[in-house]
């Protein structure tokens, strides 16, 4: 709000009675072209002995609510029909050059930017050096821990070392050992359990397996292969249970997809101990034979009869 109001179309005007240095308010024969907002300032008898400055503060009608002796004049009585002017006084100036002296952005174009107003900035240049910004500012050079920050906005560029939720991206490095990680369930983990499909693993170090309990009634293959725990140091092959005919001799052939030949052969059967493996040898790396005879008579195993394997070791 300013200080006062003005008018450029107020006229002259009188007092309708005799007033005294006390009286307020001030009865004037109108109001017409005097300012419709207060505070504004009226002269009494402006150029005469006794000239008062008011300051009219509310008006009804005709009748002006003063201060009076405003400005440093004295309030005096005034007879009826005494002039009224609504005049610039020597405080309108003394006001003006105050506010010049005090603000330092007279001169400048544009809307002025404050240092401690609520302000929207529009086509700034923030980029010298010499500008401060406060701690709490986010910059694009800046090392700055962000918190509660969205930067889901499809317009935002990051750079191509930051790793996204659905970038394709080769990972380097990273510790991703947090337990608040949270995985997709088709990442093969160290720890969880489960079923792969698919997979090639390449020189595998599997330890505490099972045997796969299924019947095998073909080749043995090297899906079955598992870590030792024998002295021979060889390699077990659970085959559950397979069930092979005895040949001439006491030889039972057995058919293997190990794709390699093995040296060392041991194979135990269920023959409550009236058979035993008196040798074994390979004869290709497909194939491994076997010779059984019976414990009693140290005779060739009975040709045409069968023997069902518990498990096959081979080295």
């Amino acid at each position: 709000m300013p200080a006062f109001y003005y008018s450029s179309t107020a006229g002259a005007y009188t007092l309708t009675g005799a007033v005294s240095a006390a009286a307020t308010p001030l009865v004037v024969n109108s109001v017409t072209g005097l300012p419709t907002s207060t505070p504004y300032k009226v002269v009494l008898e402006p150029g005469q002995p006794g000239e008062e400055i008011v300051k009219v503060t509310a008006v009804a009608g005709t009748s002006l609510t003063v201060v009076r002796g405003w400005n440093g004049t004295a309030a005096a009585s005034h007879d009826a029909g005494s002039a009224v002017r609504h005049m610039v006084t020597a405080e309108d100036f003394t006001l003006s050059r105050s506010h010049e002296d005090a603000t330092a952005a007279h001169g400048a174009t544009g809307a002025v930017v404050g240092t401690t107003n609520t302000q929207s900035l529009t086509n700034k240049d923030l980029s010298s050096g010499t500008n401060v910004f406060p701690s709490t500012l986010v910059t694009v050079t800046g090392s700055q821990a962000l918190t509660n920050k969205n930067l889901s906005d499809a317009t935002n560029v990051f750079p191509s070392s930051l790793a996204t939720l659905t970038g394709a991206q080769a990972l380097t490095n990273k510790d991703l050992s947090d337990a608040t990680n949270v995985f997709p369930s088709t990442l093969v983990t160290t720890t969880a359990t489960q079923t792969l499909s698919g997979k090639t693993l390449t020189s595998p170090v599997i330890n505490g397996a099972t045997g796969d309990g299924a019947a095998f009634t073909g080749n043995v293959t090297a899906a079955n292969l598992l870590n030792a725990t024998s002295a021979t140091g060889g390699k077990r092959i659970h085959v559950g249970s397979i069930t092979a005919t005895i040949q001439a001799g006491g030889i039972v052939n057995i058919a293997h997809a190990l794709g390699w030949t093995p040296t060392v052969m041991i194979a135990t059967a269920n023959t409550s101990g009236s058979l035993v493996c008196t040798a074994a040898e390979a004869t290709s790396s497909t194939n491994v034979r076997f010779l059984w005879y019976f414990a009693s008579t140290g005779a060739a195993a009975t040709a045409g009869g069968s023997i069902t394997f518990s498990y096959i070791w081979l080295g």
